[in-house]
């Protein structure tokens, strides 16, 4: 992305490890994934306006229609590396919400100064952590630590991070996932709804009930 962005200056790397992410700072990775729908030039100088654009990372003058720099802050670019199958790393400008999504992982040999930009790369996936016990997966997801007060019927609504700016807001959480019942066994099992479904015990309590049959899952 040496090309998109004014000249850098030269700084020696420093490696700091975070999470599921290896982040050295000063460098890059060279080598770009297509932007997508977070484009900075689509979004910036199109009709999105607002904080949750992220167009501070947008410049003028660099950025074209065929860039592929991302506008999104550090948070978001990894989440949207994680749900990209083709991203490993990521590299992230460290003053502006902006940055680029890779489909290479890059050691510090073959890494590029630059810096205005840090590089954020996964571990191959030999050394990536083994799936754990209560874990969520592609077939499932699962919530620890959740509790209510009193018995209700809740409506679950969900937030594709993906493709909103942010989840922030009660409005961003359009898509409706099922819902959550409240309550004893013997109270739920006087509601005809229920009378004529198929449940199963969830990992952390509770249970998951479908009227066409419990799906087959397999779970890694």
């Amino acid at each position: 992305h040496d090309n998109e962005n004014p000249p850098p200056e030269q700084a020696a790397a420093t490696v700091v490890v975070a999470g599921a992410y290896t982040e050295v700072v000063g460098s890059y990775c060279a080598g770009n994934l297509p932007a997508g729908e977070h484009q900075c030039y689509a979004k910036c100088t199109g009709a999105c306006e607002g904080d949750r654009c992220f167009c501070d990372g947008y410049l003028a003058g660099y950025d074209g229609p065929s860039s592929n720099a991302v506008c999104l802050d550090l948070v978001g670019l990894l989440a949207l590396c994680d749900a990209t199958p083709e991203c490993v790393s990521v590299d992230a400008h460290q003053h502006r919400p902006r940055g680029f999504l890779n489909a290479a992982r890059c050691d510090e040999a073959s890494l590029s100064e630059d810096s205005s930009y840090s590089y954020h790369g996964t571990a191959p996936p030999a050394r990536r952590l083994q799936q754990t016990a209560g874990s969520s997966w592609s077939q499932l997801l699962r919530f620890n630590g959740l509790t209510f007060t009193s018995g209700a019927n809740l409506k679950l609504c969900f937030c594709d991070w993906v493709h909103r700016f942010a989840c922030e807001d009660l409005g961003d959480f359009s898509i409706e996932a099922g819902t959550v019942h409240v309550s004893g066994l013997s109270c739920l099992l006087t509601d005809k709804r229920f009378q004529r479904v198929s449940c199963a015990e969830q990992h952390y309590g509770g249970l998951r009930c479908y009227r066409d049959g419990l799906p087959q899952l397999t779970e890694p």
